[in-house]
């Protein structure tokens, strides 16, 4: 894991809001899709308090702490055609990300995700794509 904390809240670079909490998720449910050995190496974070509370969360998780999951949300109508055109380049490099664990992984979160509702807060960008779209993208994907 390329484990860099712009995006985490506090950090005036990458000016998003993506807490300890949020970074531990992503390392956990990273952790479940795959079936290889998971190593984290610090990038990135332009905030000394707020990096070490993030790589606080993640070696915790790395090292087997459980956390609570938070509730799926409905992604943005580009995020699915996106992430599997990622998934897609990514897995000539990455054979774990090729398995059948990590595929049933992906569309199972996917399929979870397309029967919710759209999330509370959005950003502009996705106010101006009807959710009804989304159905549309996913099948073009």
């Amino acid at each position: 894991i390329s484990a860099g904390f712009d995006a985490a809240e506090g950090d005036a670079q990458g000016k998003m809001r993506l807490t300890p909490a949020g970074y531990a998720a992503l390392t956990s449910m990273l952790l479940n899709a795959v079936d290889c050995p998971t190593v984290a190496a610090l990038e990135g974070g332009y905030n000394v308090s707020v990096t070490s509370a993030c790589c606080e969360a993640v070696i915790r998780t790395l090292l087997g702490e459980r956390i609570a999951l938070p509730p799926l949300q409905r992604p943005n109508p580009c995020c699915e055609p996106t992430l599997t055109a990622v998934l897609n380049v990514q897995r000539e490099f990455w054979p774990c990300l090729d398995t059948e664990k990590a595929r049933s992984a992906f569309s199972q979160q996917l399929n979870e995700a397309a029967e919710l509702g759209q999330a509370e807060r959005t950003s502009k960008r996705s106010r101006m794509s009807p959710a009804k779209d989304y159905e549309a993208i996913r099948q073009r994907g």
